[in-house]
Parts: C-alpha cells; sequence; structure tokens
C-alpha cells in the first residue's frame, strides 16, 4: 500500500508540476503574440507617418515648379520665401497631426534640424518682404543634403 500510495502522490504531483509548467509556457507565448500584434500595429502606423511625410516633401524637389522652395532661372538659383512658409507650416501640421507620434526620434531631429536650416536662411535674407532670396550652388547643396539625410 505504501508504494501505491507514494507512486499516486508522485504522479499527481508530476502532473500538477507538469500543468504548471505548460500555463506558465501557454503564458509566455500568449505575451510574445500579443507583443508581436502590438509591434505590427506601430509598423503600421510607422508606415502611414512616413508616406504622408514623404508627400509633404514634395516642395523640396529637385524638379522646380511653383510649389518648390528653390527656384532656377537665368539669374541664378533662387530660394521662395512663400513656399518655404507654405512647406514649414504643413510639417508642423504633420507633426502635430497623429502621424508625429509615430515618426522616429532620429527623423524628428533632423526634420526639425532641416526646419530651422530653412528659417536661417530668410532671417539672412537683406529684404525680409523679398519673395525670391538668391542663394549660392553651396547653400543649396547644402540643403539637398539635409533633404538626402532626412529620406534615408
Amino acid at each position: 500500500m505504501n508504494a501505491t500510495l507514494i507512486a499516486s502522490v508522485t504522479g499527481f504531483l508530476s502532473a500538477l508540476l507538469m500543468s504548471a509548467v505548460s500555463h506558465f509556457l501557454l503564458l509566455k507565448r500568449e505575451e510574445s503574440i500579443r507583443l508581436q500584434a502590438l509591434r505590427s500595429r506601430l509598423n503600421e502606423e510607422q508606415l502611414i507617418a512616413y508616406k504622408n511625410l514623404w508627400a509633404c516633401l514634395a516642395p523640396t524637389s529637385h524638379y522646380y515648379s511653383d510649389a518648390t522652395i528653390f527656384k532656377k532661372t537665368k539669374e541664378g538659383r533662387f530660394f521662395d520665401t512663400v513656399a518655404a512658409d507654405d512647406f514649414i507650416d504643413s510639417i508642423r501640421a504633420l507633426f502635430f497631426s497623429q502621424n508625429g507620434l509615430f515618426l522616429s526620434k532620429a527623423v524628428r531631429k533632423e526634420l526639425f534640424s532641416f526646419l530651422n536650416h530653412l528659417e536661417k536662411i530668410k532671417a539672412a535674407a537683406s529684404d525680409q518682404s523679398e519673395r525670391l532670396i538668391k542663394i549660392e550652388k553651396k547653400e543649396k547643396k547644402e540643403i539637398r543634403w539635409k533633404i538626402q539625410i532626412l529620406i534615408e
């Protein structure tokens, strides 16, 4: 009888221990699945935010149009202050929308560094009422480089 009782108790304790281990592993697996779903949703939101940021970057295009920040004429390269103001406003609106929550710290840092650079160009103009400010090729290349960093 002792052997039977010991075997029964041992079997019961083994089953209890295996149940606890199985339950613990199942909880860990469910937590892992929840975290994976959360990361997936976060990645989707980030992708939407970056798509919206990309759309806002159109005025920085290398291909000149009425809406671009840079203009090129026979007289040289120019910085369009009105287009720059519109661009800066659109970026700030994007940042303070739900999209801004999902931009990485690195992108936010580069984005606001770029906006500050544009503000400095405007502030350095001798005549603040001028719409077009002449810029050197070197300045435009520096700005293009900042845009390149932003989109990489």
